[in-house]
């Protein structure tokens, strides 16, 4: 009796779980060829929908996805697990990240409704997006499944599309070699070995350093060698590397400076002053490795020119390495324009580069600045007696990524938009246009009626009246009025019949948008504190 209750139960269960959803066509996932090359997963991001049957489920999309990466055979975890902790051994291969590029349902075999997500596999030491492709999936017979139920079915089936191409598990399978063209090394003249100290000689390490100025903004750079060379923060010049940028040194002399060699993946630019004399002082680079509760001062223009050459104070808090890069963790005030000022120790040796800070409520004191043997590294730079005749012609040079391997994307949806009357979920919302469309027409309606009728009232009104003017122009008056909410709800009828005309329906394919690489965020978001990758278009 008991084997037999078990039995029924069994068969309940099996019939629970095959009561709803049916793939249109199902990928099979391949197994990992090399399960050593771990993955960290950064989720699905799903910012251009509203769908509630994706937002119910957006929490357990990290999970979802390491657990069927898993089940692969790749060594995967996700990205909060870590807890934003990485030590050099302990560092993944790859990141992986997804995009919703499109969620629709339509009315077709009980409800179907089909997903397309964009993929990009990340070398995680570089940044550089080394895989990408657009896969999607269908699911029908949705009209019974629970809340979520839908959305988890078909980010599954887009997972296993992913899982299944020889590509992808090709890509994963180890890192290999991700530039097309390093910079070649080169070194600058380092400045004196004169010691100073701080915050004794403060008004010499301020005349070492600049105000960086661009049409968009300004930020900070410091000298590092006598022959004109400064180092600032890549984002900093971003979008001016090969147009160049403005320097002023305190005294207020503006000068031209061309930016050298950046390196966006560590946010660190060489700039090289092309007009006028090179900055009066420049400070030497610390030879001496950082230790956590030092005191260190940070110099920049914190809130714009108007504050610029400000100086603040505070302890070195720790050493932190995220996604590849160096960082120094400070408790000195540092604010958007201190971005490529330099972080000094007590003998006003240059520590690290200014590059970013955490902020939001119940935030304080974190603020983040590139190594400087990082930065160095990234730039293929080094200090010695004579600078490299090299750097002389050189001019917005970078390392070049080599183009990431795009796989071909998943065909059409063979049945959702195939139904004119679907319910679309893509990146306007979700149906959102519609419910406006209908919105419109009923007001245009209600305008209609009333025009009508007030035009209709003013005539009878004013129907035999040859002697009394004043009631004739209120009638006058209503009438035109009358004419006006008319004319007003006619053309509000008419819009919301001709907008839906040009509204651009596609075949379910993904929309193209080029992931060009990742680098390394922070900042306050809808979640909370976030650290993490950012995939670039």
């Amino acid at each position: 009796m008991h084997s037999r209750s078990l039995l029924v139960l069994s068969l309940v269960t099996l019939w629970a779980g095959a009561s709803f959803g049916r793939p249109v066509q199902e990928k099979t996932p391949l197994r990992a060829r090399e399960p050593d090359a771990e993955i960290l997963v950064l989720g699905i991001d799903l910012d251009r929908f509203r769908s509630p049957d994706l937002r119910r489920i957006e929490p357990q999309l990290p999970k979802l996805l390491t657990e069927e990466l898993q089940a692969s055979g790749y060594a995967a975890r996700e990205y909060e697990a870590s807890n934003g902790k990485s030590d050099e051994d302990d560092e993944p291969a790859f990141a992986l990240a997804g995009e919703v590029q499109r969620f629709s349902c339509s009315d077709n075999s009980g409800k179907t409704c089909g997903i397309v997500i964009e993929w990009a596999l990340i070398d995680f030491e570089s940044g550089a997006v080394t895989y990408r492709v657009k896969t999607s999936h269908e699911e029908s017979d949705l009209a019974d499944a629970g809340k979520g139920e839908s959305a988890r079915a078909l980010v599954r089936g887009a997972i296993h599309s992913l899982l299944s191409r020889p590509r992808f598990a090709a890509a994963a399978a180890r890192p290999g070699d991700v530039f097309e063209e390093r910079l070649p090394a080169a070194s600058i003249r380092a400045c004196g070995s004169e010691k100073l100290e701080m915050p004794k000689d403060a008004e010499e390490v301020l005349g070492a350093t600049v105000v960086v100025r661009t049409p968009d903004g300004v930020g900070s750079a410091v000298s590092v060698s006598p022959d004109g060379y400064l180092l600032t923060a890549a984002h900093v010049v971003s979008g001016f590397e090969k147009k160049g940028v403005t320097v002023i040194p305190r005294g207020g002399k503006q000068l031209k400076a061309r930016v050298v060699r950046y390196d966006e993946a560590t946010d660190v630019a060489l700039l090289k002053i092309e007009s006028g004399p090179a900055v009066a002082a420049c400070l030497a680079l610390s030879q001496t490795a950082a230790k956590a509760g030092e005191d260190v001062y940070v110099v920049g223009a914190p809130a714009g020119e108007e504050l610029s050459f400000s100086m603040s104070r505070g302890i070195l808090s720790g050493k932190r390495r995220l996604h590849g890069n160096e960082y120094l963790q400070t408790d000195a005030s540092i604010n958007p324009g201190n971005s490529g000022g330099p972080l000094l120790n007590s003998t006003a040796g240059v520590l690290g580069i200014v590059s970013w800070k955490m902020s939001g409520q119940a935030l304080e004191g974190l603020g983040f600045a590139v190594e400087i043997e990082s930065a160095l590294e990234a730039l293929a730079l080094s200090t010695s007696s004579a600078t490299s005749d090299d750097l002389a012609g050189e001019k917005a040079r970078t390392n070049v990524f080599k183009k990431p391997v795009v796989d071909s994307a998943d065909g059409p949806w063979q049945v959702v938009g195939k139904d004119e009357g679907r319910r679309d979920s893509s990146a306007s919302g979700g149906g959102g246009g519609s419910e406006a469309m209908g919105i419109l027409r009923g007001t245009g309606l209600l305008f209609m009626v009333l025009g009508g009728t007030t035009v209709g009232l003013s005539a009878l009104a004013n129907s035999g009246n040859t002697t009394d003017p004043g009631a004739y122009y209120t009638a006058r008056t209503w009438n035109d009025a009358g004419w006006i909410m008319l004319g007003v709800g006619t053309a509000a009828v008419a819009t919301s019949f001709i907008i839906p005309l040009f509204g651009k329906r596609d075949d379910g394919q993904a929309r193209s948008d080029n992931w060009r690489g990742a680098g390394l965020r922070a900042g306050v978001g809808a979640g909370g504190v976030q650290i993490g990758f950012e995939v670039r278009h």
